[in-house]
């Protein structure tokens, strides 16, 4: 499994930064796990084809979050992840 973040990548659009950092890695964007906390970018990661995308509560509140189908998974920081493996399945 490959390990990466996509803050090089200075593209303007969204979307275009998650393909992007996709191409660059040489992968798929659905074999991707986006980390995202604003509604712009959960939106542009599903336009990119994104396999995964995890909600941070650092922006929206948790139950804004709730409802709606805007992530695949909602945490409220990098600690809550116990299994990486377990975003991909």
């Amino acid at each position: 499994m490959r390990r990466s973040r996509a803050t090089w990548c200075r593209a303007a659009n969204p979307t275009r930064r998650s393909t992007s950092a996709a191409a660059a890695l040489g992968v798929s964007p659905a074999d991707c796990v986006i980390f995202e906390d604003a509604r712009a970018g959960f939106e542009a990661a599903r336009r990119a084809g994104a396999g995964r995308i995890v909600a941070l509560t650092t922006t929206l509140p948790r139950e804004e979050l709730e409802r709606g189908p805007l992530a695949d998974r909602i945490i409220d920081s990098f600690a809550d992840i116990d299994d990486i493996g377990a975003l991909l399945a």
